[in-house]
């Protein structure tokens, strides 16, 4: 069995990789994942419609589309199908034969 690695020595090419989020001692995530782009329809892509009661103004708005474009134009650790982030991960480990997760184990 391969021991899990620190998450700055994982590949950051698209390799399907397994990931480990660890806080405090204690597993919070653990699953199948890797480092690049969101897919171009996922979720956190579309920025969220504007307020209905106007509690925001208009800049406010401008800046959270902003920072949404921002997010998303840079590679991020995801899930395999590239719609979701994978929380931050602490280790990592090869793929093996027997390592399939088909979704992410959270505990704690």
């Amino acid at each position: 069995m391969t021991e899990w690695q620190p998450i700055e020595t994982a590949p950051k090419d698209g390799t399907i990789v397994i990931l480990r989020r660890v806080y405090k001692g204690e597993l919070v995530a653990e699953g199948e994942g890797l480092f690049g782009f969101l897919h171009e329809d996922a979720p956190s892509r579309q920025p969220l419609p504007p307020d209905p009661l106007r509690r925001e103004s208009g800049e406010d708005y401008a800046r959270h589309v902003a920072s949404t474009a921002e997010w998303s134009a840079s590679p991020h650790w995801l899930r395999p199908d590239r719609m979701y982030a994978f929380p931050p991960p602490t280790h990592w480990k090869p793929r093996g034969i027997n390592d399939h997760h088909p979704k992410e184990e959270r505990r704690g």
